[in-house]
């Protein structure tokens, strides 16, 4: 319902989106069983004695193995040539097995960090990079009702 009144998706949009939840949200609950950061950004990647390390792991939990690097990926809104670098990269890293669940929690994901991000205004940014920012958001969320695909050229 609450989607339903932000008024982001047209009915057969919502339709779409229903129908894409009520079809795979199970795997959301089979998959949930991975450490994830849950706030992973590059502010929390630092070079330390020349190693990668990964800090602020106070809202680790248990989530699907997609969330991290969905997460990631969308919070590099602005630098869409390294978002979409990472993505691929891990995507052809992964078990060939593996790639069709990932598809399906990546859009899944995308939708939840999609919608919170669409509904943030961050103080930090003004007005203009805010508009910016709900538009890039608006157009994931039309994206992740269409295909994994279609998120990878964002």
């Amino acid at each position: 319902k609450k989607i339903e009144n932000e008024k982001i998706f047209s009915k057969e949009e919502i339709e779409k989106l229903k129908k894409f939840l009520k079809e795979n949200f199970k795997i959301l609950k089979k998959e949930n069983k991975y450490f994830c950061h849950s706030d992973l950004q590059i502010g929390n990647i630092i070079l330390f004695d020349k190693k990668i390390k990964v800090i602020d792991l106070e809202g680790a939990e248990i989530s699907n193995f997609a969330f991290d690097v969905c997460f990631l990926w969308a919070r590099l809104w602005r630098e869409r040539k390294v978002a979409r670098e990472i993505l691929n990269n891990f995507y052809k890293l992964l078990p060939k097995q593996k790639r069709k669940t990932f598809e399906i929690l990546f859009m899944l994901n995308s939708l939840f960090v999609g919608f919170h991000s669409f509904k943030q205004t961050p103080k930090e940014y003004n007005l203009k990079t805010i508009k910016k920012r709900r538009e890039f958001f608006l157009n994931l969320l039309k994206k992740a009702i269409i295909s994994f695909k279609e998120l990878q050229k964002l």
